[in-house]
């Protein structure tokens, strides 16, 4: 199972650090260090906030729209101003929100000696990059190919249901919307059936691939969760301290 820091290293054929550091002026030794810091935190928060184990076809619908695989597989993708604003909105979503957000960008900076400022500039492209891999791996797993069966099973509820696409020259980000995409597009299936008759209750997904694939997202976040104690506690605290009294 790959760690946070294994995606990111492969990310943008394998040029991610070098990357970063030509855009930003860093050496590659600050990269690796802030990704050392941030990488483990986005785990927590993931597991915190995102939540894949409650909603699982909502986390990789999300991860299959939006501007994140391209971000993983290009540095002009990811530093795009699509991709930077889809990062910022994922930060909200993964951290709880904003306020969050921007706490772990301080304590980042505090730790690795980088500018507040930077860190915060680099933030919103590390975390497209992330998602990017995050759901290339994601695609591994039996997820994937259930929610691949149950669109093929349902195509003309879909049509009927969704209302029409708007041009875009870019993907929407998926985090910028609450709610759960895959149940979204469900609802719109019934929709188109709605002055009809009632349609027959689509077949339950095999539990089998769905506690497999599940399981197999929980492993991912385990694997980014490596950190330094103090770095835990120290992140914990942030996070905690933002939780209703």
């Amino acid at each position: 199972m790959y760690t946070f820091t294994d995606l990111m290293r492969q990310a943008q054929g394998g040029r991610a650090v070098e990357n970063f550091a030509g855009q930003f002026g860093v050496t590659p030794g600050d990269v690796e260090k802030l990704m050392a810091t941030l990488l483990p935190v986005y785990a927590m928060g993931l597991q915190r906030n995102v939540a894949p184990a409650a909603d699982p076809f909502g986390f990789v619908a999300a991860l299959r729209q939006g501007p994140f695989k391209l971000a993983f597989e290009s540095w002009e993708a990811a530093a795009s101003k699509v991709a930077q604003e889809a990062g910022r909105e994922a930060l909200e979503r993964i951290f709880g929100s904003k306020e969050i957000a921007k706490a772990v960008a301080d304590q980042a900076a505090l730790m690795t000696g980088l500018t507040t400022e930077l860190v915060n500039r680099m933030m919103p492209m590390l975390t497209t990059t992330l998602l990017g891999g995050v759901g290339r791996e994601v695609e591994k797993t039996p997820l994937a190919a259930m929610m691949d069966q149950w669109a093929k099973a349902m195509p003309a509820g879909f049509q009927a249901g969704m209302p029409a696409a708007k041009p875009s020259a870019a993907p929407e980000n998926p985090f910028a919307v609450p709610g759960n995409p895959f149940a979204d597009a469900v609802s719109a299936f019934w929709k188109g059936y709605s002055d009809g008759p009632a349609p027959a209750k689509p077949p339950e997904p095999p539990p089998s691939p769905l506690t497999e694939g599940t399981a197999a997202l929980g492993k991912l976040f385990d694997a980014g969760l490596e950190m330094q104690e103090t770095n835990r506690k120290a992140f914990e605290r942030i996070m905690e301290s933002y939780l209703p009294k």
